[in-house]
């Protein structure tokens, strides 16, 4: 989506997207992107979060698992996701909330015209509460407010996307 975005974006010019009505389609491109990113962080933080310690048991040294255990099943698997994984999982972790992030500004920046906004404070802001709540969901067990925080941005960007093609 974001390649696509891009090769459109040079052809067509960022500030004619953002304003010309013919192109209000093309504008979401961002928008979806940032909702794909977003729902493959979702389901591997579910993923992890629900695996119990003996589908982890292989994975570590007998000599951690007690200590492993705890972590997996009793904390917020903060520490855990940081430290004993960090890995692959925290490299694709901080991949995810960069294009997560980008993806998120542009669409926030390409609706600021049609919304009346600044486009940078805009665009900066929409990046920076992604690039948080990203980062809080694959880093965090899931729960109620981790639901509650995806969903409210869920809706506040559907209702961006959606104001930029109807206005």
């Amino acid at each position: 989506m974001l390649s696509l975005f891009g090769i459109i974006e040079r052809m067509v010019t960022f500030e004619k997207l953002t304003v010309v009505n013919e192109f209000a389609l093309l504008a979401l491109l961002p928008g979806i992107a940032t909702l794909a990113f977003l729902a493959c962080a979702r389901a591997i933080s579910w993923m992890i979060s629900y695996m119990t310690f003996a589908q982890w048991h292989a994975v570590f040294p007998q000599d951690r698992w007690d200590h492993t255990r705890r972590l997996v099943e009793e904390s917020n698997q903060f520490r855990f996701r940081i430290t004993l994984m960090s890995g692959a999982y925290l490299l694709f972790t901080l991949v995810i909330t960069a294009l997560a992030a980008t993806s998120a500004g542009l669409a926030f920046g390409l609706s600021a015209p049609e919304l009346g906004a600044s486009t940078l404070p805009l665009a900066l802001g929409g990046g920076g509460v992604t690039a948080a709540l990203v980062l809080y969901e694959m880093l965090t067990r899931d729960g109620l407010a981790k639901t509650a925080a995806t969903g409210a941005f869920v809706a506040v960007l559907i209702a961006i996307l959606v104001l930029d093609v109807l206005i």
